[in-house]
């Protein structure tokens, strides 16, 4: 006991004292709980196998689409869905360079891109190798109709026109110099 509770002249029959008997405290029992053992139950949580078993099949799955979705970058698609018909000018694009005689890579990058000013170096070089070829850069961040008519989802995203300027070809994300020069082969055996 504290001396000063002495001093005052506290008994422990007094409420005030420090070392007073406290009354028990009423069990309340919640009517709302699923089971009868009350909320002891929802303090240990889930089950350690149940939960590692979760933990795996959340990896499994991210692991899954993360390589599903790399394993679709860069990989040339004929066509371009919705567009695949309809011409594309030099005007509409807002290009004062003219498209490409025989093909024109049309790229859709954005200011923050970190992927595009390699894929317009890719592309450039790709250009300057074939007679007839020639690279244009679209930023999307002015030209959103652009993206809305295109159906841009990602950047960069490169289109193949061919001479006419229809979309004959489609890569999303950097695209592999192999296939375009066997596309633009293909191009040229069918102009």
């Amino acid at each position: 006991m504290p001396p000063s509770a002495v001093l005052r002249g506290f008994s422990r029959a007094d409420p005030a004292h420090p070392a007073a008997e406290k009354p028990a405290a009423r069990r309340v029992i919640c009517r709302h709980t699923p089971c009868r053992r009350g909320l002891a139950a929802y303090r240990h949580g889930m089950n350690p196998a149940t939960a590692l078993i979760v933990i795996v099949l959340l990896v499994a799955a991210a692991t899954g689409l993360g390589l599903l979705w790399r394993r679709r970058q860069g990989r040339l698609t004929a066509g371009s869905g919705r567009h695949n018909g309809a011409p594309v000018t030099a005007a509409e694009l807002g290009s004062v360079e003219p498209l490409g005689q025989h093909a024109t890579l049309l790229q859709f990058s954005t200011g923050f891109c970190s992927r595009c000013p390699g894929t317009a170096v890719l592309l450039g070089n790709v250009a300057a190798a074939r007679s007839g070829v020639s690279h244009l850069d679209v930023d999307l961040t002015h030209r959103a109709d652009l993206a809305r008519r295109f159906n841009i989802l990602q950047t960069p995203t490169t289109l193949v026109l061919d001479g006419d300027g229809r979309v004959r070809a489609r890569v999303g994300g950097v695209p592999n110099r192999a296939a375009l020069y066997a596309h633009l082969d293909n191009l040229a055996g069918t102009a």
